[in-house]
This record gives structure tokens, sequence and C-alpha cells, in this order.
């Protein structure tokens, strides 16, 4: 085994190291992004969708052409890993890969004028429901200390009878998370207060099941469920189109950063 030194380029993400942690980002990527897809003399704007938008599968017309529609959703993708402020938008816009109409492409291209103007912004690690469908979200973002480590925001499985219901599997998502990354950093050392038995569930059959689990969490101290008002609700972020300023207000607590010096 080489000692390499310094990590400052793996897989297309640059890497900058600071006295206060590591930046994680894509700018290559999304600079090679916006020249292949002639995007890099658009216009910025300051968020990746516009504030209360409803995106519906027969908005529009046809692409006569889908192949760039589809091109560009792929290419999105990857830029997840380090800017999750758009993991809500390009989880939406792949579910029109099939037929995608020219309203999609708008907003397809929407997020391409959004990282025009923010090809620098990356993660920064310290040290130390739709119109189609009518399916509701799971979202979380779960951090240690304050280091955003695991995020989700997908579309369940199943149709919620109730806000409750949905609630209560998004929670059970969470807490199966939770655990994992428990056992996971226990192999590294480092432990934490979890529960004895854990079930690892990446979807759950009924309301039932998920009330259980998340309420024998609850009764043996393992979990704590606090109220949250709206305004810092962070996942928020991961499930519709806000205002600038609370897109900008969420967007600072997810630690997504440029990469000036710190």
């Amino acid at each position: 085994m080489k000692d390499l030194g310094n990590l400052n380029y793996f897989l297309g993400v640059h890497v900058v190291r600071t006295l206060r942690g590591l930046h994680l980002s894509q700018q290559k990527y999304i600079v090679d992004l916006l020249l292949k897809f002639h995007m890099h003399t658009c216009k910025p704007v300051r968020t990746p969708i516009a504030s209360h938008t409803c995106i519906a599968l027969e908005d529009g017309t046809l692409l006569s052409v889908p192949i760039e529609y589809r091109n560009m959703v792929g290419a999105l993708q990857y830029l997840t890993m380090t800017l999750h402020d758009i993991a809500y938008e390009v989880n939406i816009v792949p579910q029109f890969m099939h037929a995608p109409r020219t309203t999609h492409l708008h907003y397809v291209k929407r997020i391409f004028r959004y990282l025009q103007g923010t090809p620098t912004h990356g993660l920064f690690l310290r040290w130390a429901g739709f119109p189609d469908t009518r399916r509701s979200m799971t979202v979380y973002a779960v951090f240690l200390g304050s280091n955003l480590i695991s995020w989700r925001a997908k579309k369940q499985p199943t149709i919620s009878k109730s806000s409750t219901e949905a609630e209560y599997r998004a929670i059970a998502y969470i807490v199966a998370e939770t655990t994992w990354i428990h056992h996971l950093l226990s192999e590294y050392g480092i432990y934490l207060h979890v529960c004895r038995n854990p079930a690892f569930h990446d979807r759950f059959k009924h309301i039932e099941v998920d009330f259980h689990y998340v309420r024998d969490k609850v009764s043996q101290g393992d979990l704590l469920v606090k109220y949250v008002p709206t305004r810092l609700q962070v996942a928020d972020i991961f499930t519709k189109g806000l205002s600038f300023s609370q897109f900008s207000f969420l967007h600072d607590n997810l630690s997504v950063t440029t990469s000036r010096p710190y």
C-alpha cells in the first residue's frame, strides 16, 4: 500500500482541505455539463424550482426528440452526492422520462440555470405529495454533530390514507436509517445509544408495522420525537419549491457552501 498524500480529487469530486474541515464540490463536472448541453451562457436563478410549483404528468406538449431531456436528467443524478439542495428537483424530473414534455424540459433547464450561479457550491464536512400519483414523500436529513451524513427524498411506495400514516412511515424509515448508522459507526469504535435489536426495512407492508416499530423505540428511550415548527423543517428543501429567503435559510443549515477559504 502506498501513501498518495492528501486527497484532492476523486471520482469527479474536488476535495479542499481547510483548518475547519473538508469541502467537497463538483465544479468541473458542473461546468462540463453546462457546456455539453449549451447552458453555459444561460441566466442564473436563485432557486432550482419556483415556490409552490406543481409539476404534472401531462403539462405541455410532447417533445419530438426526448433524448436531450433524458440525457440532461441522467447527468444530474451524480450531482446529488454533494449538492443535496437539488435532491427534490432531481427526484421529480426522472418521473417523466418515458414521455417528457416541453414543460418538463423547462424545469430541467431551470435546475441547470441554478447550477450556473452556484458552480462552486458543495458539501462542507466539519471536523469533530404528487398531482398524478398522490403519494407522499419520505424525506429526512441525518446529522452527526453539524455534519450532514445521510439524506433521502423519495416517493413512498404506497398511497397513505392520511397524513398521520405518511408521517409514521417516514419516521420508521429514519429510525431504521439511524439504527444502521449506529451499527456502522460501532464498527469504527464510535458507540451511540440506539436500539439493541434493530430491524432494517427499506419498505414496510402496512401502517401497523411502522406504528409499533416507532412506538417501541420511543418506549425504550431510544427515540425522542419533538415538534419542529415549519420554518425550521430542514427537510422541507427536499419536498417542495420554496421562496428564496426560506430556501437560502435551509440551504445554509445543510452545510452547502462555496469553496471560498475558511
